[in-house]
């Protein structure tokens, strides 16, 4: 879905899934390895989160107004690369934005016996500058996007968006025991 909303581009994704060398990975990198210019995914758990910091400094050595956006799941929170981010960005005031999918879920367990205390306050104790949204409030989740984008970009300083959603489907073949 990511793939799809920056590039606009279905039909290369589909065959890449079909490991087509038409695909945009040509054929190789399935659903989670995917590059085309601006857009990185890699399967591995906040991997690509301090490669994102590395293009946020140079596009801020660059002195351009490009911003980067990571996505991660709440799952994620429990991999220590993720603070090592938090603070190397807030140290250098890199114009990096992290997305938290929070659903409630990591894969198929419940967060409440996953993740413990604040995920927001996670991110503030390292500086970050952090806004709490849902995909159940469209206009909300819009306006909070943006005006997170204009800070980042107006005071030089990473930012932390959690939102609140709900899966619909297993994360994998049948693991779910949600309601």
């Amino acid at each position: 879905g990511h793939f799809i909303a920056y590039t606009g581009e279905w039909k290369s994704l589909m065959l890449e899934l079909l490991g087509k060398e038409e695909g945009v990975c040509g054929g190789i990198g399935s659903s989670q390895h995917l590059f085309e210019q601006g857009f990185l995914s890699n399967g591995v758990q906040g991997s690509l989160l301090p490669v994102a910091s590395g293009i946020a400094l140079a596009e801020l050595k660059n002195k351009t107004d490009a911003i980067v956006i990571s996505f991660i799941g709440e799952g994620t929170l429990g991999e220590g690369i993720v603070y090592e981010v938090f603070n190397l960005s807030s140290i250098l005031r890199l114009p990096h934005v992290i997305v938290c999918e929070n659903n409630l879920y990591s894969q198929s367990t419940p967060q409440s016996h996953s993740v413990s205390g604040s995920i927001l306050k996670r991110a503030e104790a390292f500086g970050w500058s952090c806004y709490n949204t849902n995909t159940w409030d469209l206009k909300g989740l819009f306006n909070t996007v943006k005006s997170t984008i204009d800070s980042v970009r107006k005071n030089h300083c990473p930012a932390f968006i959690n939102i609140e959603t709900y899966r619909l489907n297993a994360h994998s073949k049948g693991d779910d025991n949600r309601p």
